[in-house]
């Protein structure tokens, strides 16, 4: 699999979700258009609630954004080295995954189709910051809040 495949697997799963939540927030503002509000204590559900629900909607949709654009920005150049904008495949022991490297944030997409997942590390993180530099063949050991993980670079798009 190559670098382009996966970027552009990536984005369109990404262009899915971001999609569906658009309309699942359309929904949602119409049911608040017709939520009775908080004086009118016959309903399960106020307009405050919806609002609140909308509200935090909003907020995943706006990080779904970053995380496409992140895609449309990334290195499209191969490189021996991991740097921002890398996507390295790589294997800690337990699974294989790909890591990009990105300048802030985190999340992961997962792409139904090939049965993986792409995580965003930052590289202000500790995998991001013990990857940074690295080449493919490359084993790190890295200390993570939930211990150590041992990382073999396997390739770098």
């Amino acid at each position: 699999m190559d670098k382009k495949t996966l970027i552009k697997l990536a984005r369109r799963e990404l262009e899915l979700r971001i999609a569906s939540m658009k309309f699942h927030i359309q929904q949602e503002m119409e049911a608040y258009k017709q939520a009775p509000d908080a004086r009118q204590t016959w309903s399960d559900t106020s307009r405050t609630q919806i609002g609140d629900i909308i509200g935090a909607l909003q907020k995943q949709l706006v990080n779904e954004q970053k995380s496409l654009e992140l895609f449309r920005v990334i290195n499209e150049e191969l490189s021996e080295s991991l740097k921002l904008g890398s996507l390295a495949r790589v294997d800690d022991q337990t699974e294989e995954c790909f890591f990009l490297l990105v300048p802030r944030g985190g999340g992961k997409i997962e792409i139904t189709e090939l049965q993986t997942t792409i995580y965003f590390v930052s590289l202000d993180s500790p995998i991001g910051q013990a990857l940074f530099g690295h080449i493919a063949g490359e084993v790190i050991e890295v200390k993570t809040p939930g211990g150590i993980r041992r990382l073999t670079v396997k390739e770098i798009y």
